[in-house]
């Protein structure tokens, strides 16, 4: 349901597989995990959750070294393939 509204309504279909493209709209920059994080405090799911746990966010540096132990390179190539696939591919034949 929430993959589904991000596809749909942040990522739409210009930005679903060339997710490296995201960013300017009318000369701003829109930040994609601001798009997701304001998403998650709006969605429905969330109206029977307190309002103590609605706090999302996403560092870097809080989050990062998690994320990235968890990702599939293989799925990222597929929504990530211009910055990302060069080095993925150069690193993959090491």
């Amino acid at each position: 349901m929430f993959r589904k509204y991000i596809n749909d309504n942040i990522l739409t279909k210009r930005y679903r597989d060339s997710i490296e493209s995201y960013g300017y709209f009318e000369s701003k920059y829109k930040k994609l995990s601001e798009e997701i994080q304001n998403a998650l405090k709006s969605a429905e799911l969330w109206e029977s959750i307190s309002q103590a746990e609605t706090n999302i966010h996403y560092s870097k540096k809080k989050h990062g070294s998690t994320m990235l132990e968890n990702i599939n390179p293989e799925i990222v190539l597929h929504h990530c393939n211009h910055i990302f696939k060069e080095g993925f591919l150069l690193l993959k034949d090491l």
